[in-house]
């Protein structure tokens, strides 16, 4: 990828202030000076990512939101993610195939005993699906449905 003959576009966000930086507008560019210095700003620690259609979704986990990109708009809106039971910092983003419920699934980097699964749907209603009371775990790390979507499987890490 990086060593072909494509070219290599990095995400720059454009927060409007009327909206208190939480939507804006965005931009791919082939600067990368400039695109490094826009993550720290808007988007710190991004991991997880997901698309449907025409929608990008992912993750920072410095800060706790969630971010959904329009690539046919070109806009993004950002959401805090700590929200509801959620206690710690949002990590991997997924959503099942074919969900009629719309919903979004995302895995949680917390505190020992503490992390989890946890749901968005788009109506903005958040949903927790499961946490790890009883292990010293830190961090939900993987998630993946089968292709019944009968069946759920988690990754949790130890510290």
């Amino acid at each position: 990828l990086a060593s072909g003959s494509g070219t290599m576009e990095y995400l720059y966000l454009q927060p409007d202030p009327v909206y208190k930086n939480a939507s804006g507008t965005f931009e791919w560019t082939t600067d990368i000076g400039r695109a490094r210095e826009n993550p720290a700003l808007y988007a710190r620690g991004t991991e997880g990512i997901d698309r449907n259609e025409n929608l990008l979704y992912f993750v920072c986990k410095t800060d706790s939101l969630f971010f959904i990109l329009d690539l046919d708009r070109m806009t993004f809106v950002m959401y805090p993610a700590n929200v509801g039971l959620f206690d710690g910092q949002p990590d991997q983003v997924k959503r099942m195939v074919n969900d009629t419920q719309d919903i979004l699934y995302f895995t949680e980097a917390g505190t020992a005993g503490t992390s989890g699964v946890h749901g968005r749907n788009s109506k903005c209603q958040y949903f927790t699906i499961l946490e790890s009371p009883g292990y010293e775990t830190e961090e939900t790390t993987c998630l993946a449905f089968s292709p019944n979507a009968l069946h759920m499987y988690v990754t949790l890490q130890d510290p």
